[in-house]
């Protein structure tokens, strides 16, 4: 099974070739550097893009689960 979860992307950050960084919190929210995780692009199954860096990302429960998401 998977979930969508709401993550953001803040400008300035860099993704690597096999991840994305994403933060939990919206840029607004001032987030910390406990709120960021990586992603990797392998489980990334759906990413719908919205205004202000915000995407809902489709990921397996396992990982889901894992990340506290």
């Amino acid at each position: 099974m998977s979930a969508k979860v709401n993550l953001w992307v803040i400008p300035g950050h860099m993704d690597s070739v096999m991840a994305r960084r994403y933060s939990k919190l919206p840029p607004s929210r001032q987030p910390a550097d406990d709120d960021f995780i990586w992603v990797p692009l392998s489980i990334i199954e759906h990413t719908s893009r919205n205004v202000g860096g915000h995407h809902v990302v489709t990921l397996p429960d396992w990982f889901v689960e894992k990340e506290g998401l």
